[in-house]
């Protein structure tokens, strides 16, 4: 609604995909949903990362990173955004912003949302 372009979904993006769909425009990827029910704040789930599940984040780059860091070994990730804030805390741990590799991203998210940017003068 707020850029006046129709909504597209995606369903099995890799990295790739959203690294290209980012290039034209704004991109949200959707957690799964908890397979034990609600998610309760005060227990941990994928500690690693403090992934909420059954939300929304904005993806905010797609870029090659040292990973894990001082390995020397680059890697795809992805940045994602917690719209909660860059203070968002998950488990009492940072949750604000998150760095993500192709399995991390696999193994939490079941959807990417992307919209084409409006061209100038529309």
């Amino acid at each position: 609604m707020i850029t006046g372009k129709d909504a597209h979904y995606d369903d099995g993006a890799t990295l790739e995909d959203i690294e290209r769909y980012l290039a034209d425009g704004p991109v949200v990827v959707d957690t799964k949903t908890e397979e034990n029910g609600w998610w309760i704040f005060e227990t941990p789930h994928v500690e690693a990362d403090n992934i909420v599940p059954d939300h929304s984040y904005v993806v905010a780059a797609v870029e090659m990173r040292e990973n894990p860091p001082g390995s020397g070994s680059m890697e795809k990730m992805m940045q994602v955004q917690n719209p909660w804030g860059p203070n968002a805390q998950v488990n009492g741990n940072s949750g604000g912003s998150l760095w993500l590799t192709e399995d991390e991203f696999q193994e939490n998210f079941r959807r990417t949302n992307y919209v084409d940017a409006p061209t100038t003068g529309e």
